[in-house]
C-alpha cells in the first residue's frame, strides 16, 4: 500500500522498468462472478479479454460494487436483465458483437446504468461512441483506456456512484466493544521451503443484521469518525494475542497487520505495541507492520521517526502493493523497510502480460538489491507460485496457497 510520489524528481520505478505498462492479454476463456460486500451497488463488465474482466472486477470489489464479469454477451445480457447494474463496462471491440451493437441493445431495453467504454481505440473513435450512446438516451459517463491504469480505474468507478454506507460510526463502536470484530488469517509461505512462515490478518464484521461487512465499508467510517486508533488497536491487541497463542501450541508464524495513514501521526503507537507484545510474552520480531501509500507523504519527518522507532523495538514493515503509482525510489535507501509486496495486479498477469512480468522481475531485483524480501500477492495458479519460485521470489500468498481463514484453521494449514 506504500508509494512515495517523487518530490524534486529522482529515479521512479517506471525509469527501472523502462516505462512498461501493465497490459491484458486476449483468452477465449469466459470468466464471470458475483462480488459480495457491495456498498455502491453493482457493476457488470463485459470484454472479450477475460484478464481485463477479472482485473476490472478486482478494481470494482476494492471500490465497493458487486461486480458481475464475462466474455460472453448473451450471458452479459441475460445478468443484467434479471440484475439490473449501476454501471456497466462494456469494451468497443469485441468478436461476434461490437460495442456499438451492444449498446443499441441496451438502448433498446432502457438500461440506465451508467456506461464506461473501455478501448485502445484512437480519441477521436471513442469520443463518436460516447456521442452515439448519448443520442440513443444512454448514460455514457466515461472511458476506460487500455492499457490500463489501476489507480485511474478506481477513481473512474468511485466517482460514478455515491456510496451509500449503511454502516456508521455508532454500529461500529458497538462493534468494537462488543464481540462483532474477527480476524481472519491469508497464509504467506516461502517458496524455498513450500512451508508457511507468516500470515496477512484481516479484519472482518460479522453485523447482526448487514451480515458480513468487508473493510472497505467501515474503514473510511472509522477513519472520519475518530475510531481508526482504536480500531488499529484492537486488530493489533488481537494479533499479538493469536501469535502468542500459536506459540503456545508450536506454531511460529509472523503476522501482518495493515496500518492506517491515520495512525501513523500517533507518536505512542510504538510504546504501546511493545507493551502488548511484552505482556503476551512475544517477541517484536513475531508483528510486521503493512503501510499504506501516502504513509510517508504527509509528514516525512514525523513518519520516519515513527518508522525507525518502530523498527528499532524489532517490529518489522512492509511496503504493500508495490508498483501500481509512480513511485520515487529514493525513500525505499531511507526508510527502515524490512520487505516489499509486490502487488497483485502484477502478480496475476505475469504468464500473460511480458509487460508485467518484466515489472515483477524488475521489483524482485530491486528488492534483493536494497536487502529486503519480497512477497508477491495474489498468486492464483500453480503456473504463477512456479514462475515467482523460479525467478527467486522469497515470499508468496493468494487464493491458489490459501484463502484468508479464521485462526482455528492456520494449525491444519501448517500441517499439510
Amino acid at each position: 500500500m506504500v508509494f512515495f510520489t517523487p518530490n524534486g524528481g529522482g529515479m521512479t520505478l517506471q525509469d527501472v522498468t523502462m516505462q512498461f505498462a501493465l497490459r491484458e492479454c486476449s483468452t477465449s476463456l469466459s470468466t464471470s462472478a458475483p462480488r459480495a460486500g457491495s456498498t455502491r451497488g453493482r457493476l457488470a463488465v463485459l470484454d472479450d479479454e477475460a484478464m481485463f474482466c477479472e482485473f476490472v472486477g478486482e478494481a470494482a470489489d476494492l471500490s465497493g460494487y458487486e461486480a458481475f464479469f464475462t466474455t460472453r454477451p448473451e450471458e452479459f445480457f441475460r445478468h443484467i436483465e434479471g440484475r439490473p447494474a449501476a454501471v456497466i463496462v462494456l469494451d468497443l471491440l469485441m468478436p461476434g458483437i461490437d460495442g456499438m451493437q451492444a449498446l443499441r441493445r441496451l438502448a433498446e431495453e432502457g438500461v440506465r446504468a451508467n456506461i464506461l467504454l473501455a478501448s485502445g481505440a484512437d480519441s477521436r473513435t471513442l469520443d463518436s461512441a460516447i456521442s452515439l450512446g448519448r443520442a440513443q438516451g444512454l448514460n455514457m459517463t466515461g472511458i476506460i483506456r487500455k492499457p490500463i491504469d489501476l489507480d485511474a480505474l478506481r477513481q473512474l468507478l468511485e466517482s460514478q456512484v455515491d456510496v451509500v454506507n449503511p454502516v456508521s460510526v455508532p454500529h461500529l463502536s458497538a462493534a468494537l466493544s462488543g464481540d462483532e470484530l474477527t480476524l481472519h488469517y491469508q497464509p504467506i509461505v516461502d517458496l524455498r521451503s513450500g512451508t508457511a512462515v507468516g500470515v496477512e490478518a484481516l479484519v472482518r464484521w460479522h453485523h447482526p443484521t448487514l451480515g458480513l461487512v468487508m473493510p472497505a465499508a467501515f474503514v473510511p467510517v472509522a477513519e472520519k469518525g475518530g475510531l481508526i486508533g482504536a480500531l488499529t488497536d484492537w486488530a493489533l491487541a488481537e494479533a499479538v494475542k493469536q501469535a502468542a497463542a500459536w506459540r503456545q501450541a508450536g506454531i511460529i508464524l509472523k503476522i501482518a497487520v495493515n496500518v492506517s495513514n491515520a495512525s501513523v501521526p500517533d507518536p505512542d503507537l510504538p510504546e504501546r505495541l511493545e507493551r502488548m507484545c511484552n505482556e503476551a510474552g512475544v517477541p517484536q520480531s513475531a508483528i510486521a507492520l503493512e503501510l499504506t501509500e501516502s504513509a510517508a507523504t504527509g509528514d516525512p519527518a514525523r513518519a520516519m521517526e515513527l518508522f525507525v522507532r518502530l523498527r528499532s523495538k524489532g517490529f518489522d514493515l512492509s511496503i504493500d502493493d508495490f508498483g501500481t503509482g509512480y513511485s520515487s525510489l529514493a525513500p525505499l535507501q531511507r526508510l527502515p523497510f524490512t520487505s516489499l509486496k509486490i502487488d497483485r495486479s502484477f502478480v496475476s498477469s505475469v504468464l500473460k502480460s511480458e509487460a508485467s512480468a518484466s515489472i515483477v522481475l524488475a521489483i524482485m531485483s530491486l528488492t534483493h538489491a536494497l536487502g529486503l524480501k519480497c512477497i508477491a500477492e495474489g498468486v492464483e495458479s500453480p503456473e504463477i507460485l512456479a514462475f515467482l519460485k523460479n525467478n527467486g521470489c522469497d515470499l508468496a500468498q493468494g487464493y491458489h496457497i490459501a484463502k484468508p481463514m479464521p485462526a482455528a484453521e492456520i494449525p491444519a494449514f501448517c500441517r499439510v
